[in-house]
């Protein structure tokens, strides 16, 4: 269970990542044969539909940016990142069989 703020932003950041991503791609294969049948008849179609992706993957890469110096604060501050954080924002991921952790030369 996240604890602290920084654990929910990350997190929350992460879903937002991963939500998007899927529509994106799932957008793209629609968008495009959508703009090859369409794009002769209606041209103005093609710049707005440009648009859109290209603000769409502008977004995906923010949230990249973020996700990524969530992680690094958080690694920062001594954070572990078990099997229930990585659970938590891939729920999917609950039915991998995890290997237990090792403990490292450091602990």
């Amino acid at each position: 269970m996240a604890t602290t703020r920084y654990e929910r932003a990350v997190q929350l950041a992460m879903r937002a990542d991963k939500v998007g991503s899927d529509w994106f791609i799932g957008g793209g294969f629609f968008v495009a044969p959508a703009l090859i049948a369409i794009g002769k008849w209606w041209p103005a179609a093609m710049p707005v539909a440009i648009g859109v992706l290209v603000t769409a993957a502008i977004l995906l890469a923010v949230l990249g940016v973020v996700m990524a110096c969530g992680l690094t604060v958080l690694a920062r501050r001594g954070a572990s990142f078990d099997k229930d954080f990585w659970q938590q924002v891939f729920p999917q991921a609950r039915r991998i069989d995890w290997p237990e952790r090792r403990p490292s030369q450091r602990d």
